[in-house]
């Protein structure tokens, strides 16, 4: 049975707690959640239900993250995707910049103030969400006070609001 995508995207912030507690430190990276195989069909490989690709440097400079996007989209073609869940430090943001830089207008994601944390986008055919998880002064993510920055895609303008384009 496939998972909602509510349950990957929980399953990834349980990832990502469990890793910045052993190394200290957040991936940059991209989870794909996997589609079920068909009605009478046999996986040709073991499957997993997700796949993971890092995504180190593609928030430093504009070129970096354009070609990113453009990787992350063919990869959720490719795989046949369910959903993407990205997660980024928000120390490694560097590109889109979280100032203003005159034709960039105050995004959503700005409101994450100056807490140290992660940002999370999730993504399916049917939803798109952007949540601010605050890391505590030991480097512990701290689920409990996550603030989600957009849940409804009807308020936001993809091309500004989101971490990555949208990919779907």
């Amino acid at each position: 049975m496939m998972m909602r995508t509510s349950e990957f995207r929980d399953a990834v912030v349980a990832e990502v707690a469990v890793t910045m507690a052993s190394t200290g430190a957040a991936p940059t990276a991209a989870f794909l959640q996997q589609p079920a195989p068909g009605r009478g069909e046999r996986p040709k490989k073991p499957r997993k239900d997700e796949v993971m690709i890092s995504f180190e440097g593609t928030f430093k400079d504009p070129d970096s993250w354009r070609a990113g996007c453009s990787q992350l989209r063919s990869l959720v073609a490719s795989e046949k995707a369910q959903a993407a869940v990205i997660v980024v430090p928000k120390s490694e943001v560097r590109f889109p910049s979280l100032v203003n830089e005159g034709w960039f207008k105050k995004r959503v994601w700005d409101e994450s103030g100056d807490e140290d944390g992660i940002f999370l986008q999730i993504e399916s055919e049917a939803e798109v969400m952007l949540t601010f998880y605050p890391v505590d002064e030991h480097g512990a993510l701290r689920v409990e006070r996550a603030r989600e920055l957009i849940s409804d895609p009807e308020k936001f303008r993809p091309a500004r609001d989101l971490i990555v384009q949208p990919l779907w």
